[in-house]
């Protein structure tokens, strides 16, 4: 008998319409991967996220698969490259200042 997935913790709604449940599940070290993102024009598309990240990590990691899941076929370096420029302005600005600033500097 299939195994039965747990409900999705989010779902991204891509441009087309489609909808990507994401998962916070632990992945297994053997995949050497901290995030995954199938095929979003699959039947089975997912995005799936370590729960055992830390919070930056996560958030790079978040960043990361949800621009896979709108972008596929960019290849991993330029994804990487924008997700980590992305999550450390969110980091920097909002989640390690425990605020959203609506002052311009």
């Amino acid at each position: 008998m299939k195994k039965k997935r747990k409900r999705a913790d989010h779902y991204v709604k891509r441009f087309d319409g489609k909808r990507i449940p994401l998962y916070f599940e632990s992945i297994s070290k053997a995949l050497s991967a901290e995030g995954l993102c199938y095929d979003p024009l699959h039947k089975d598309r997912k995005i799936l996220v370590d729960k055992r990240l830390g919070k930056r990590r996560k958030l790079n990691v978040i960043i990361e698969e949800i621009t896979h899941a709108f972008f596929f076929d960019e290849p991993e370096y330029k994804v990487r490259k924008f997700s980590a420029e992305l999550g450390k302005i969110i980091y920097g600005r909002f989640v390690k200042k425990n605020a959203i600033e609506n002052n311009e500097d």
